[in-house]
C-alpha cells in the first residue's frame, strides 16, 4: 500500500501511543510503505522512548 495510512500519521506526529496501539489491534497494516518510502516504525521521530515506540509498532500483538 501507498500512501500516507492513519497509522503513519499517527507515528509521525508523535500522537499518543494509545491511538497506535488501538489501531494495530484494529488491524492497521505495520507493513503499509508510505509515499515516501518508508514503514511507520521508521517514521519514529529520534527522542527518548524512540526505540521502544518502534519495537512497539514492528511487534504488538493484539
Amino acid at each position: 500500500m501507498l500512501g500516507s495510512t492513519p497509522l503513519h500519521r499517527i507515528v509521525a506526529k508523535e500522537e499518543t501511543w494509545e491511538a497506535a496501539g488501538e489501531l494495530l489491534k484494529a488491524g492497521a497494516d505495520r507493513y503499509a510503505i508510505a509515499h515516501n518510502g518508508k514503514f511507520p516504525h521508521e517514521m519514529v521521530p529520534d527522542g527518548p522512548w524512540a526505540e521502544t515506540k518502534r519495537s512497539l509498532i514492528r511487534f504488538y500483538m493484539s
